[in-house]
């Protein structure tokens, strides 16, 4: 039988009912009472969930927050789930597993214009940046956290500088949008040229020397996007710093529009890379555009 709480261990187990309702013999499970929430008087009890940790658990209890929406565990004898059981959701999620509840359903809920705007910038900016999160993942690498991909860091971006427009009519400035963030120095004197054939050239200076965060084998990132047809090219593994050029070839059916094109670089081994540069806009049947100079500030 259970041991009852007394002064000198205020960690009272009361045993269940005969019925527990789990397959298990009478007396095989216990409730654990917490001390802190207890009242009293005298230094026997405790009242700070630091004494209470004093007091081991029965072998074999499980310990639960109820104090979160949403909790992550550690794998157990039958490690994570997903899906829902009962009222409860699983899932896993970057190496987390999570537990949390069913959301609660609202009724007659009215939706304020305030949300109804930020509902439809943040889609704005999902829209946009969804069909190369590839891209953004290694562009924004450095930054990236256990709980933020490098695409959700850039959806961030898009949402908070690159939205414009008055609600319902947003629309992303492409010129706003950064495809890579940190701080490796940006390459001199970036160029676009466009080929016969629908053949992008980029050129740009490579100034790699002792003292400032670069490094002959970065990896250059270009990324062409056409808003007529909505469309991205992009090429990551192409080109390193020191080749100081890089060619995209893009699909005949772009022929004549007009595309926007960036220029980024991200270290060999994916742990940072430079705020991306945007080039302007070329016509894919001839014209150049150009980039100003990388600030003072990313010198050394």
């Amino acid at each position: 039988m259970a041991e009852m709480a007394t002064a000198a261990n205020p960690c009272m187990l009361r045993p269940p009912a005969a019925n527990t309702g789990h397959g298990l013999p009478a007396g095989g499970l216990a409730r654990y009472v917490c001390p802190w929430k207890r009242t009293g008087t005298g230094t026997e009890w405790s009242k700070s969930r630091r004494q209470h940790r004093r007091f081991p658990l029965p072998a074999g209890f499980l310990t639960i927050n109820f104090f979160k929406i949403m909790g992550s565990f550690r794998k157990g004898i039958q490690g994570g789930f997903s899906g829902k059981v009962g009222n409860v959701v699983g899932a896993h999620w970057r190496g987390i597993d999570y537990m949390r509840s069913l959301p609660r359903v609202s009724k007659g809920r009215v939706v304020t214009e305030d949300q109804l705007v930020h509902r439809v910038r943040f889609a704005c900016a999902v829209n946009f940046a969804k069909p190369i999160s590839f891209v953004f993942n290694a562009g924004y690498g450095k930054l990236a956290k256990q709980n933020l991909s490098g695409y959700n860091l850039a959806v961030r971006q898009i949402f908070k500088q690159a939205i414009v427009g008055e609600y319902p009519d947003f629309e992303v400035d492409p010129a706003l949008v950064r495809i890579s963030e940190g701080d490796l120095v940006r390459p001199r004197n970036p160029m676009v040229e466009v080929l016969s054939g629908q053949l992008l050239r980029f050129t740009w200076a490579d100034h790699t020397r002792r003292g400032i965060k670069a490094d002959h084998s970065d990896r250059a990132i270009v990324v062409v996007y056409n808003p007529a047809k909505a469309e991205y090219q992009y090429d990551t593994q192409g080109a390193e710093r020191l080749d100081e050029e890089l060619l995209l070839e893009l699909p005949d059916y772009f022929a004549g529009d007009e595309v926007h094109v960036y220029l980024g670089m991200v270290s060999k081994t994916g742990g940072n890379a430079c705020n991306s540069l945007y080039l302007g806009t070329v016509t894919v049947d001839g014209g150049e555009a150009s980039a100003p100079e990388p600030e003072e500030e990313d010198e050394p």
